[in-house]
């Protein structure tokens, strides 16, 4: 595991008071968003990482049917990570992504 990810993983039961649960659900999500938008789960180059990529995470996860409370998680998770790495990264690329709900909402025909 990239030495971020055990540093956001002990910030989150240590600083945050989270579990080891909740910690290793944070970083699974992370790493899924490594795999879904660059296919490679160990990805590292964080300074890479824009604001179209926390776009597609978006739309990957509702082709994938993942629920609105889910793919909020993941979300969340990741933006949670990019602000605690703030340091290594130019720009906050997960500030302004909204979840499936929205996408969801503006992509209903019923309306």
């Amino acid at each position: 595991m990239d030495d971020w990810l055990k540093k956001f993983e002990r910030y989150l039961i240590v600083e945050r008071n989270g579990s080891e649960h909740t910690a290793a659900a944070y970083i699974r999500d992370i790493r899924q968003f490594f795999k879904l938008v660059f296919d490679d789960e160990e990805f590292s180059d964080y300074g890479a990482v824009d604001r179209d990529n926390a776009r597609l995470l978006v739309i990957k996860l509702f082709d994938e049917n993942v629920s609105a409370n889910s793919s909020a998680r993941k979300i969340s998770s990741c933006r949670s990570f990019f602000r605690f790495a703030s340091i290594r990264i130019p720009s906050r690329c997960f500030e302004c992504v909204c979840g499936i709900q929205c996408c969801r909402n503006r992509l209903d025909p019923q309306d």
